[in-house]
């Protein structure tokens, strides 16, 4: 699925992150290790009209640590034929999915699969196998043309400008957001050329920095195998990645992709011509209109309360804490269906009839049903006695991302935050006060929210409920607070300023880095100053921005300080500039005195190993 989508999920759920990123090869780096790294001099994708080519391609994304593979991962798989239709620098190639299977348990946006296979697309390749364009029939869906543009993101191998080029970098972009592809490439004992690409960290765009999302790349390398003897794209791409995404609020959530494509000409199937190259729908997948609720399936709108309960609860039986997102999209689309029902699902939990391993996932329906029935509901429970302060904390969460946003959800916060008896329940709705404030846009009531929020800030007593007050002010991401966090930063409390980072790292960058990267020079406190470089590394890549004064005192602070987690926020910082070769420098020569395994591996994804060694001197 694309950006617009992934985003939009995620301010509900966390996990919708099910997408098509890059992959590795298990088996390959030690073959690799022991290559020469010497690449021919011709190592490009050339085209010639008219030829053919097919893969066969198989993809499965699942949960980390989904018991039940039926149920907690999508799957897609099949062949596709292309023919060249135009040969160049810029090549034309007409193609066709065929033999398609799809399963999609995580994915909430539905593709339909006979669309897949009835009709053609064409895709635009450079010489650098770069996808430069890819045209869909106007007849498919939003939904369609994602998970196509999705998958050749990911199979995207980019060569590099020299052909003769060992290592090289390139950024690139997928539905998560943008990377910088760390390539290298060697030639093998049968001539192939084998080509790596490393991803270590994400920049994603401003709509998912403003939700606060994080994307952790906990390992992503993809392997592919380029034939010099018929030297159209790959021969074969296969790989693993692990991704982790973070919201605040929410328990992160890992994906696991495993992936592999093989060039098979003998399933070589006929193509479509009827779509000429001129009539074809080159749109980027980023311009469409973001795709209308997924359709109410009726067999499960079919089903009455006890039986859907009886499922809902079946699923943790069997699964875990896995089963959370997957039955509350379930139990989401059945509210919706029948949103008379939604007080008695209250009820049941009020009663006790839903096991505590569960609770988390209702409140996550009742976020994503998105009815008026839903919103009254967690409105009630925000106050309701009878249930837990765990319970009506999540009831806060979910109002403060619940559908639009309103006055009277807004109400509903900010009275539990000055007035409610749980120091829990009064926090957490302040923080969803700042949250709704950020998800009010434009409108009238940001203007509110923002004037209640500082009022907020300014009546607290004790450093706790200033910390909780400054941590809405950053979920709010409004860089009206700028000069108010700026001088929370430069207070005496460390633990104020800590948050007053973290707060500012959630404003644009244009705005935020000149304060944070201000302070780092003059902060001696080390949990401070790793808040600071945590977020600057949230405000995505440095670009090769960093100056000499900074790389300096990134050096004396590595060499300098004992603290681990400091180290590490150093090292981040650095890596997010790894496209500035003082920045690599820097890293590399730390390298050898870092006593840390997990940092020197951390080091090694930002710095490639011929590098290391070269820099290191």
């Amino acid at each position: 699925m694309n950006k617009p989508v992934l985003v939009a999920g995620l301010t509900s759920t966390l996990l919708l992150a099910v997408a098509y990123v890059g992959s590795s090869s298990e088996a390959a780096p030690s073959e690799r290790d022991a290559l020469a790294t010497s690449v021919p001099t011709d190592l490009r994708c050339h085209f010639d009209a008219g030829d053919r080519a097919a893969f066969a391609f198989d993809s499965q994304v699942s949960l980390e640590g989904a018991n039940d593979a039926a149920d907690g991962t999508d799957r897609f798989s099949g062949t596709w034929t292309w023919q060249v239709e135009r040969a160049g620098e810029e090549s034309v190639l007409r193609a066709a999915l065929h033999d398609v299977r799809l399963d999609q348990t995580l994915s909430r946006e539905r593709v339909d699969t006979d669309e897949l296979v009835r009709a053609p697309f064409f895709v635009k390749v450079d010489e650098r196998c770069h996808f430069t364009g890819l045209g869909f029939d106007p007849t498919w869906s939003a939904a369609s043309r994602r998970l196509v543009t999705s998958l050749f993101d990911g199979l995207e191998v980019v060569l590099p400008e020299q052909a003769s080029a060992a290592a090289w970098q390139t950024e690139q972009h997928d539905e998560i957001g943008t990377y910088v592809g760390e390539y290298t490439a060697a030639r093998s004992e049968t001539d192939d050329v084998l080509v790596r690409r490393r991803k270590s960290s994400y920049r994603v765009d401003e709509d998912a920095r403003q939700l606060g999302m994080r994307v952790q790349v906990l390992g992503a390398e993809t392997d592919a195998r380029f034939d010099t003897g018929r030297p159209a794209w790959m021969r074969r791409v296969e790989g693993r990645e692990l991704v982790r995404f973070v919201l605040p609020g929410r328990e992160a959530q890992a994906f696991v992709h495993r992936f592999e494509a093989q060039r098979d000409d003998t399933a070589i199937a006929a193509l479509d011509t009827t779509l000429a190259l001129a009539n074809a729908d080159f749109s980027s997948v980023d311009e469409l209109a973001l795709s209308t609720p997924d359709p109410i399936d009726p067999e499960l709108a079919a089903l009455d309360r006890d039986e859907v309960l009886a499922q809902f609860l079946a699923r943790f039986a069997a699964e875990g804490r896995s089963a959370s997102f997957g039955a509350a999209r379930s139990l989401a689309a059945w509210l919706r269906a029948h949103p008379e029902e939604t007080p008695a699902l209250l009820a049941a939990l009020r009663d006790g009839d839903l096991d505590p391993i569960a609770h988390a996932s209702l409140f996550l329906a009742l976020e994503l049903a998105g009815t008026d029935a839903s919103r009254e509901a967690l409105t009630e429970a925000l106050v309701d006695a009878e249930l837990t302060d765990l319970n009506r904390s999540r009831a806060a969460v979910a109002l403060a991302n619940h559908g639009v946003p309103s006055r009277a959800s807004a109400d509903a916060l900010l009275a539990q935050a000055r007035g409610d008896a749980s120091g829990m329940v009064s926090s957490v709705s302040l923080l969803g006060v700042g949250t709704m404030a950020r998800r009010a846009g434009d409108a009238p009531l940001r203007g509110e929210l923002r004037e209640a929020l500082t009022a907020e800030l300014e009546r607290t007593t004790g450093a706790r409920e200033e910390a909780v007050a400054i941590d809405a002010l950053g979920n709010a991401r409004d860089d009206a607070f700028a000069t108010t966090l700026d001088e929370r930063l430069h207070g005496e409390r460390p633990e104020l300023r800590a948050h007053a980072a973290d707060a500012i790292g959630k404003l644009s960058p244009e705005v935020a880095r000149p304060l944070l990267t201000d302070r780092l020079e003059t902060e001696s406190d080390p949990a401070v100053a790793t808040a600071i470089l945590r977020s600057l590394g949230r405000l995505g890549d440095a670009s090769g921005t960093l100056s000499p004064d900074e790389l300096a005192l990134a050096a004396r602070r590595l060499s300098d300080t004992p603290r681990e987690d400091e180290r590490s926020a150093w090292i981040e910082w650095l890596g997010s500039a790894r496209t500035q070769r003082e920045a690599r420098v820097v890293l590399a020569r730390h390298f050898p005195v870092e006593p840390s395994a997990r940092l020197q591996q951390r080091i090694g994804a930002f710095v490639p190993a011929n590098e290391l060694r070269e820099l290191s001197r």
